[in-house]
């Protein structure tokens, strides 16, 4: 008795590390391909065809359309989001013309607590003082923005006016950075005006 039939069968063509939305941690993935086969004797034999790729997380085994892979993982964001706030405490640093020692220590604690690493020194500042592009500061922040909680974009904007209050308080010119700073990062005038009061206060 000849017994013939059909069988789809995932054949891995990539891996790497993406976030998982199921478990919301970086995970290991296998992309794969799903492709139908005549089989006989239960032996695949003959290609037919193609049913498109899958994303296969390699811990909880959950599967997703290709798109998740465009999401960052999570060193991916962490990186951005660091220079994002880069862009930002330079703007608001050089506000005034020029930045203060307070402001530029003030930076460089900023920008760390961002990185959580030791990497981002004195003299790294110093070049982003003479080098970053301030009008980019808009651009920056809205590649973040989506992957931000409420308290993440509050503390952005907290970090930055940190900054612009560490010499004699925040100037007209430097509340104009925080409000581009505010709107960038989604956040109504009304909340942008409430960190910013919320910060003075508790200098």
């Amino acid at each position: 008795m000849i017994i013939w039939g059909f069988r789809t069968i995932f054949r891995k063509i990539a891996e790497g590390v993406f976030h998982c939305p199921q478990e919301d941690s970086d995970r290991p993935y296998q992309l794969k391909v799903a492709q139908r086969f005549f089989t006989l004797f239960f032996i695949p034999l003959i290609p037919l065809k193609k049913h498109g790729e899958v994303v296969e997380c390699q811990s909880c085994k959950s599967k997703y359309d290709p798109s998740v892979l465009s999401r960052p993982t999570t060193d991916q964001m962490t990186e951005r989001l660091a220079n994002a706030v880069r862009h930002a405490v330079v703007a608001v640093a050089q506000a005034d013309g020029e930045a203060s020692l307070s402001e530029r220590e003030a930076a460089l604690k900023v920008v760390g607590q961002f990185r959580n690493d030791e990497r981002y020194e004195l003299s790294h500042l110093d070049e982003d003082l003479r080098l970053l592009p301030v009008h980019d500061v808009d651009g920056q922040l809205r590649a973040v923005v989506e992957f931000l909680s409420d308290t993440g974009r509050e503390n952005v904007l907290r970090g930055v006016a940190t900054v612009a209050m560490a010499d004699s308080g925040i100037s007209l010119a430097e509340q104009r950075i925080l409000e581009q700073v505010g709107a960038s990062l989604g956040m109504t005038t009304a909340h942008v005006a409430g960190v910013l009061s919320a910060v003075q206060q508790g200098r």
